[in-house]
């Protein structure tokens, strides 16, 4: 499958097992996109052939086309947010044009994940992925409190397909020969295929305060691929809010009369 991305281009994604029944006379269903924007205010378009299905992150989507299916909870149920033992999300089925968005500023990245890939993603990364891949919570080897800022679990993902990343900031691609460490701040993690170990180590991160001494770090020891941010979710969200009572809320529209 061609995944080559061009700003304000198409690309192609066709995922021929999504459907059982389709016969060889008929067309496979297939996605198309384009990620505008970038890196600051990117914006996901996808265009879903009939019977394609996608699956997307609750509160990301800006808009669509009337023709398409849409079930799922718009936004994230408190409950499953509350016990972490479901993944909530959106499932669109095509014909039809979705766009999809952050939750913040920030940029959009699309990972292709093959049969023999495990890969690994933060709660907060997820933005959309192609029908046929599975996400479960990763309860196995993370601290509780590592990722788990927006109180979303990390998650792992199997499959074969596209998945789309959110991020705060821009993206940054590591690939890690054998061997090879690469020591990342839990803050600034979206995804990965190396393995790791969770440590707690002395880093100076702002976003955890002054006070803290110690803040957690993921050792990841190669082969393997590491994602990460720029900036940090929890940062971009509150410098917001800073600005917002500096300036002293939205004006409103009103005139005394």
């Amino acid at each position: 499958m061609d995944l080559a991305v061009i700003d304000g281009e198409y690309s192609d994604l066709r995922d021929e097992d999504l459907r059982s029944d389709v016969s060889d006379e008929e067309e496979e269903p297939s996605l198309q996109y384009r990620i505008d924007h970038r890196p600051s205010n990117a914006l996901l378009t996808l265009y879903l052939s009939p019977g394609y299905h996608l699956k997307a992150r609750p509160g990301s989507l800006v808009a669509m086309d009337a023709s398409i299916q849409l079930h799922g909870e718009l936004y994230h149920g408190f409950t499953r947010l509350v016990s972490g033992e479901d993944i909530s999300e959106l499932t669109f089925v095509g014909p039809g044009e979705v766009l999809l968005a952050p939750e913040s500023w920030g940029d959009i990245t699309p990972i292709e994940l093959k049969e023999s890939t495990v890969f690994c993603m933060t709660g907060q990364a997820f933005l959309a992925c192609s029908g046929l891949i599975t996400r479960k919570p990763l309860s196995q080897g993370f601290p509780k409190n590592l990722l788990d800022h927006s109180g979303q679990p990390a998650e792992q993902l199997t499959g074969s397909g596209i998945v789309f990343m959110q991020a705060a900031g821009a993206v940054v691609e590591r690939h890690l020969a054998y061997g090879e460490q690469w020591v990342v701040e839990a803050g600034h993690l979206l995804a990965w295929s190396a393995s790791y170990t969770a440590e707690r180590a002395r880093t100076g991160c702002r976003h955890y305060g002054p006070a803290a001494e110690d803040a957690w770090v993921c050792r990841f020891t190669g082969p393997g691929v590491v994602y990460i941010q720029t900036r940090v979710p929890e940062n971009v969200q509150n410098s917001t809010k800073n600005a917002s009572v500096v300036s002293g809320g939205p004006k409103s529209n009103q005139r005394d009369t």
